[in-house]
């Protein structure tokens, strides 16, 4: 335990922090006021609002720097507080957090409606709730707020053991009053204690990538019937390697790309430290199929699929779980029906036999990036530009590839989820007047994150999402998808951010930050996880903070 951590514990036992002054170390540099105790800081119209309203004894002190939550289905800037949490509303003013209504649901004991006791002498009744507030806590809540600070009453007084202590307590929607020597009443460490099991209720439990199978279940995924969050990352070839003779790996298909497993095993060792539990690979199209038969003429398998099985068994081995990506580079112009054998019986029906029931392998992605049709026409990047007419039959004619590829899958594997990565979100519906849709095709929605980075591509900003940018577009990429209504799980199989210098977006730490807030983001919005694509080459600047 820090030290710091054992001093507020100490606090806390001895009364709280409101029965002694603080003696903030203040920065007072470009309006912000810093605390040593826990080494943040606060500024603008949270400092306005934290100062007038009561300061410590009210919040606490800061732990957490301005970020952004999903609060209750908005996206909001948010700072936590040892006793609370300020939220900044969309028209600008600064509220409070309804943390003891969320407390009471993450201890698994959600406020009831109470007996609509009288409001008796000394008692505050609210119809609201059926419940009332009565003596020293009627007085201080009457006195310091009222419903704007503390909302209503959600339970009746009771006595409880609160680190340690037995004592009363009553919760409010915004907070829980505790009664203290000398019938004094504060105000319970609420923020650390929603944060503390917010984080607790995502320890998922171990899975065994060899023996537990991936289910989907509504909006959740499953591992041999646990719950499962995909913690990923996007492989694209062994660390330490020149990205420009090997970009990506190629199954011993390519003199270039030298194939060695064992270094592949301490990679995979390495990411599983870090707390990835599952890696995205591309099988290239001409390796597989395209150009070389998987098989070869006297029945055996060929090198690339050797490896394939092998890259797949060692993953496993090591904790990880494999989405493999099929039809990767495959031809742009060969969609049309007359091309649907060369693609399916020569590359993806015999990839799928050789994993039928293969508890390895997370789902297949059918697809990359389908709604990108840059490649046959710029106007089409958004395959849903409504703009240029000639986009339309571009979108129908890959929705019918798409679907039959599907079928495909299914037929010739059902022991497999099935998804097909977007570069947009919106492309699992859209164009509206297209007579197919990909959310019907998919077991699971999952799509690509950027903003309007590289640098060498202006692209990202003219065309991604809905031009408010991170992390406002990513929220509103989710919800879309929930609103379809099917209850699928969701997988962001694409999210990064690049730290090059020519790009001057982000440095490692503002990486790590942005990462860590998607995270949070994406699992107070029912996502159930998230694929980094790795514009850094050292694990550690992506990972080493973000699944502790």
């Amino acid at each position: 335990m820090s030290f710091r951590l054992l001093r507020l514990l100490l606090i806390a036992l001895i009364g709280g922090v409101a029965l002694w002054s603080a003696h903030p170390q203040a920065a007072e540099a470009n309006g912000e006021r810093c605390f040593a105790e826990t080494g943040q800081c606060i500024s603008g119209s949270i400092r306005t609002y934290w100062e007038r309203n009561g300061g410590i004894p009210v919040f606490g002190f800061p732990t957490t720097p301005v970020t952004y939550e999903v609060v209750e289905g908005q996206l909001l800037t948010v700072q936590w507080f040892e006793r609370d949490r300020l939220e900044i509303q969309p028209d600008g003013q600064v509220t409070t957090g309804r943390l003891g209504v969320r407390l009471l649901e993450l201890i698994g004991t959600p406020w009831q409606y109470g007996a609509r006791e009288a409001a008796d002498a000394g008692c505050v009744a609210f119809g609201e709730t059926g419940h009332r507030v009565c003596g020293a806590f009627a007085t201080y809540w009457q006195r310091n707020g009222g419903v704007k600070r503390f909302g209503v009453p959600i339970t009746g007084a009771y006595t409880t053991t609160v680190n340690g202590r037995s004592l009363t307590v009553q919760y409010f929607e915004r907070r829980r009053f505790e009664l203290h020597g000398n019938n004094s009443v504060l105000l319970g460490l609420l923020g650390n204690e929603v944060r503390t099991l917010s984080q607790q209720a995502y320890v998922i439990p171990s899975a065994n990538p060899l023996t537990d199978a991936i289910q989907a279940s509504g909006t959740r995924l499953y591992a041999g019937g646990k719950p499962f969050e995909v913690r990923g990352i996007n492989y694209l070839r062994v660390s330490g390697s020149d990205p420009v003779k090997c970009w990506t790996l190629q199954f011993g298909a390519d003199p270039n790309c030298t194939w060695d497993i064992n270094a592949m095993r301490q990679d995979f060792y390495r990411l599983h430290a870090y707390g990835i539990n599952t890696i995205r690979i591309f099988l290239n199209y001409y390796v597989f199929g395209g150009s070389v038969p998987i098989y070869e003429a006297d029945g055996s398998k060929g090198v690339a699929l050797q490896h394939l099985e092998e890259f797949i068994t060692v993953a496993n081995q090591e904790g990880l779980y494999v989405m493999p990506v099929l039809l990767a580079k495959y031809p742009q112009e060969q969609f049309g029906a007359a091309h649907y054998d060369h693609a399916f019986k020569d590359h993806v029906i015999p990839l799928l036999h050789g994993f039928v029931g293969n508890p390895g392998i997370i789902a297949w992605d059918l697809f990359n990036e389908p709604d990108i049709g840059s490649p046959i026409d710029l106007r089409c990047w958004d395959w849903d530009n409504a703009n240029y007419s000639g986009c339309f039959p571009l979108v129908v004619e890959r929705q019918i590839f798409l679907a039959t590829l599907a079928d495909v899958v299914r037929a010739n594997d059902p022991t497999h989820l099935r998804t097909i990565a977007m570069a947009f979100a919106k492309s699992h519906v859209e164009p509206r007047e297209a007579p197919l849709r990909i959310a019907d095709m998919v077991d699971m929605y999952t799509f690509h994150y950027y903003d309007d980075s590289p640098y060498d591509s202006g692209r990202y900003k003219n065309h991604w999402y809905y031009g408010q940018g991170f992390p406002y577009d990513l929220h509103r990429s989710v919800r879309e998808l929930h609103a379809i209504g099917q209850s699928k799980p969701i997988v962001i199989t694409e999210i990064g951010f690049p730290t090059d210098p020519r790009d001057g977006t982000r440095n490692v730490s503002e990486l790590q930050r942005d990462l860590q807030r998607s995270r949070t983001i994406l699992r107070q919005s029912d996502v159930a996880g998230m694929m980094i694509w790795p514009f850094q080459d050292d694990y550690a600047h992506m990972l080493s903070s973000l699944y502790p």
